[in-house]
């Protein structure tokens, strides 16, 4: 899993208190919540990381919970673990990781193995809105556009809910 894990440059879960699960979401993106189960999280931005003067958030922008929901899409549990690999690449395209042919079973169970901490129940969204469907669809190489949530130049990343807890697996890229 630290394959995965590795390439996110934020991976938080935070406690699921209210039926609203965005406000849940902005919380972990606010670093306002701590882990439920106590496990370690990665931060490429602690607080002695970040520029002067940058919100609780940063890389995120603060969000409210309504302006959050606009900006992330439902995603079906397949192509949630696919976004997860995906963090893997610069341009979060699966298709770019080298070796992907060789990879993608191992890379495709470590995002399973992670996402399944949320249950069988869980909901999953994605700041990638992704405009192509059909049966030719390669999940390696989806098409559409990031409506990114952070400070930096781009980001994409996952969001998972279920009943108790909300994660945050979240990648960024300077241009």
């Amino acid at each position: 899993m630290r394959t995965v894990l590795g390439a996110c440059d934020v991976v938080a879960v935070g406690p699921r208190r209210r039926e609203d699960w965005g406000q849940d979401v902005a919380a972990v993106m606010a670093r306002e919540v701590e882990d439920p189960r106590r496990w370690p999280g990665v931060d490429r931005w602690p607080p002695a990381a970040r520029p002067s003067g940058a919100r609780p958030t940063y890389p995120f922008l603060p969000y409210r919970a309504d302006e959050l929901r606009l900006y992330l899409h439902p995603v079906e549990p397949d192509p949630a673990a696919w976004r997860l690999v995906s963090l893997l690449d610069v341009w979060f395209e699966a298709g770019r990781i080298p070796d992907i042919e060789v990879r993608k079973d191992e890379l495709l169970g470590e995002a399973r193995c992670v996402l399944e901490r949320f249950g069988s129940d869980a909901a999953f969204y994605t700041n990638f809105d992704d405009h192509y469907v059909g049966v030719d669809r390669n999940p390696m190489s989806p098409q559409g556009s990031i409506d990114c949530l952070g400070e930096l130049d781009i980001d994409c990343g996952l969001v998972a809910v279920s009943d108790d807890e909300v994660g945050v697996f979240w990648s960024f890229t300077e241009l």
